[in-house]
């Protein structure tokens, strides 16, 4: 063990003058670390060792000595284990982020007793009340950079007076003084150097606010002040210490319920100014702001967070390599460019450290000495900097190619559209003008902010240019016109149709081919969406990702899912047969999906349960307006009383009116005994049923009878049934 630590000296402190210098000046850190074998171990429980190395401390002088000098040592084993590739990136980054934790914690937990004795106790619902610690940016992703600052914000749960002292103090000023005193303990630099530098500039209202809120103010902060990057921020947001509700409720505005198209525009104006920021500074060689470098990453992950993060509850991840896994799983970006971002990220992050090692000093720019050159390029396995380069630019390459396609940079502006010339060129041309003058007076388009009328104003010219290429033309405006009049005042898909250029010539195609498919869109405007989505439509395998515990959630992704199919198959022009089969076998996994959800809401053994589908659903016949005849089985080793109630709730499930609509109307009235009858019956009673008292129709609707949902084995014996 100590001979696998020796071999590995020489290249670690070559690599890192930062290792060496500590190591060199303090022969007991060096010796610990190689007599505790701790180099070699891939998990340190920091907090357990805080705990014990504070427990004895008096006064905030020792406890900042201990901080720093437990800092130290921590970051020569993190970096060691770092250069000699006995870690790899997840584990270091993981390690730096533990490590803030714990010591964010500690110093906290010493502090409060502190504080109390000084200015009371806050108490919350009679228990006392401890800050809340959010930490944002990479800390808050747990994937902190070696050499990097810590993004942070206080709060605490209510206002209110501290309690057992003679001057009670607002709980404002208690936490004001413990955030203060926090700050301090991490931040100053003394003889022993500093833990982490603080930067509390993402609080509410930045600088100029108060440095710990309470949670109330601070929901009203970002419901109703708070900016685009403020909200881009807390996508990262973590609980560091204290109360996890404040994020609870912060999360409807960091991931909004609709499809959020604006935030293509906003993060391309956010990394313009980056960009601009990084120029005018020289930093285009920079790792992390440069182009291709971390930056772009985090955005190519955001944007698909922020847009589709409130529907897709996979995408709420604060970690971006976990949040690259889910864009796969979800086939939002192609396994290849995945994997390229995978990659890239993985080589921009490592480099980022190796960088920050050499002297533990926060920088992202390339070096431009030599032996820094060197260092860098050795600990990334190069033989010289050239070969470290050109697998570098290859990387950023890739990374800004990706950028660009994903978050499209702003197009020129073409030459002016005249749309009034191609309207005089129309044999409708004064009915479509009557039109188009009604609709920008029109009440809807007036109403308008001054940036949503200029969309109007930008889209207007593309959708008659667009639809003048139809061979429909008059309905293709017609009804283009009437869609925008309906979705003028909902900017997000404005901004949709505008960024995305195909979605618009999609959209008009539809709109010059077929009423229904308009009228769905029109109504449903979410199913733009549908129209940007390039991924193969496979009808023959359905799969819907339903979000966990969330009834409400689960229906409207039901209803949704169903109407983005629907569009699918419409839109693929296929024969009445083709149709029908797709359709139906859509309803069939509707219905599967919804008996899963209601079986996930009982905890009582619920086997034997199946569902019939009879009439067009059962036949396979289905067309797009079709409700379902249903009838519900249970075997007879189970009690009925159980399955009513697992039948009500599937009924529930799929016709109740959401805001999302109804996913099918249930028709359950061929169940023997029609309407009179019992709502799930028996399998040998529903059989006793057919042979003796059944009606000829209802004998005849029986031969178009399919079990659909279900327990395979009461489904095969109802299939055995029928047929003999």
């Amino acid at each position: 063990m100590k001979q696998t630590i020796l071999d590995s000296q020489e290249k670690v402190w070559q690599c890192s003058p930062f290792v060496a210098k500590h190591c060199q000046q303090n022969p007991d850190l060096y010796n610990d670390l190689i007599e505790t074998g701790d180099l070699l171990s891939d998990h340190i429980d920091y907090s357990l060792r805080l705990v014990a190395q504070l427990s004895d401390v008096d006064d905030e002088a020792t406890l900042m000595q201990i901080l720093r000098l437990f800092r130290q040592r921590e970051m020569v084993r993190i970096a060691w284990r770092d250069i000699a590739a006995w870690a790899d990136l997840t584990e270091t980054l993981k390690s730096l982020s533990n490590l803030a934790d714990a010591m964010i914690e500690a110093t906290l937990n010493w502090l409060y007793p502190h504080v109390t004795a000084q200015l009371g106790t806050p108490y919350h619902k009679n228990i006392p009340m401890s800050m809340t610690v959010l930490a944002l940016g990479k800390l808050g992703g747990q994937e902190l950079n070696f050499s990097s600052d810590i993004d942070l914000i206080f709060a605490y749960s209510e206002a209110g007076e501290t309690v057992g002292v003679k001057r009670p103090r607002s709980h404002q000023q208690f936490f004001l003084r413990l955030g203060q005193k926090l700050i301090m303990a991490l931040n100053q630099i003394t003889a022993d150097g500093f833990v982490f530098r603080v930067d509390m500039r993402l609080r509410p209202f930045g600088d100029s606010g108060p440095l710990v809120t309470n949670f109330s103010a601070m929901e009203d902060y970002y419901q109703s002040n708070a900016r685009d990057w403020e909200r881009y921020a807390l996508v990262k947001a973590r609980t560091v210490v204290g109360d996890d509700s404040l994020l609870a409720s912060l999360r409807p505005f960091i991931y909004r319920r609709y499809l959020d198209f604006n935030a293509f525009e906003s993060l391309r104006n956010l990394k313009a100014k980056i960009d601009q920021q990084a120029n005018r500074k020289g930093m285009t060689d920079n790792l992390k702001l440069g182009r291709g470098g971390i930056r772009e990453v985090e955005f190519i992950c955001q944007v698909f967070q922020l847009i589709r993060g409130g529907r897709l509850v996979d995408l709420q991840q604060r970690h971006l390599l976990t949040t690259l896994t889910q864009l796969e799983k979800h086939q939002l970006l192609p396994k290849e460019v995945i994997d390229r971002l995978r990659k890239a990220y993985y080589f921009l992050r490592l480099s980022e450290n190796h960088l920050q090692e050499i002297d533990d000093r926060q920088t992202q720019a390339l070096p431009t000495d030599e032996a820094n050159q060197k260092r860098l390029a050795y600990s990334m396995g190069y033989e010289n900097w050239s070969e470290f380069m050109i697998q570098l630019q290859d990387h950023k390459q890739h990374v800004q190619a990706i950028f660009t396609e994903v978050i499209a940079p702003e197009v020129p502006k073409a030459e002016t559209i005249d749309h009034w010339q191609l309207i005089n060129q129309l044999d409708e041309a004064e009915l479509i003008t009557k039109q188009l003058k009604q609709l920008l007076n029109s009440s809807r388009i007036n109403k308008l902010s001054k940036n949503g009328r200029d969309k109007v104003d930008a889209l207007i010219p593309q959708i008659i240019a667009a639809a003048v290429e139809q061979d429909n033309k008059h309905e293709a405006i017609n009804r283009a016109l009437k869609f925008l009049e309906a979705i003028a005042q909902r900017t997000v898909y404005l901004s949709l149709l505008i960024e995305r250029p195909q979605v618009l010539k999609k959209l008009i195609h539809f709109c010059a081919e077929s009423a229904w498919i308009t009228e769905q869109i029109t109504r449903y405007p979410i199913l733009l969406d549908e129209l940007l989505d390039e991924r193969n439509f496979n009808p023959d395998k359905f799969e819907i990702h339903l979000p966990v515990d969330d009834l409400e959630m689960q229906m409207d992704t039901l209803r949704q899912f169903k109407r983005a199919n629907v569009l699918h198959i419409a839109a693929a022009e296929l024969s009445v047969e083709i149709t029908s089969d797709y359709l139906t076998s859509l309803a069939e996994t509707l219905v599967q999906n919804s008996l899963k959800i209601a079986k996930d809401h009982f905890h009582e053994k619920n086997e034997g349960f199946c569902v019939i589908a009879y009439g067009k659903a059962g036949g396979k016949e289905l067309s797009y307006g079709s409700d379902l005849d249903l009838v519900f089985l249970y075997n007879d080793q189970n009690q009925s009383r159980f399955f009513l109630r697992l039948a009500q709730r599937l009924i529930h499930i799929i016709s109740t009116n959401t805001p999302a609509g109804v996913l099918y109307e249930i028709d359950s009235r061929l169940r023997p005994n029609g309407a009179s009858g019992l709502l799930v019956n028996k399998l040998k009673a529903f059989e006793r049923y057919q042979q003796q008292d059944a009606w000829i129709w209802e004998h005849q609707a029986l031969v178009r009878a399919r079990a659909i949902a279900g327990d395979a084995e009461t489904m095969t014996e109802f299939e055995f049934a029928v047929k003999y």
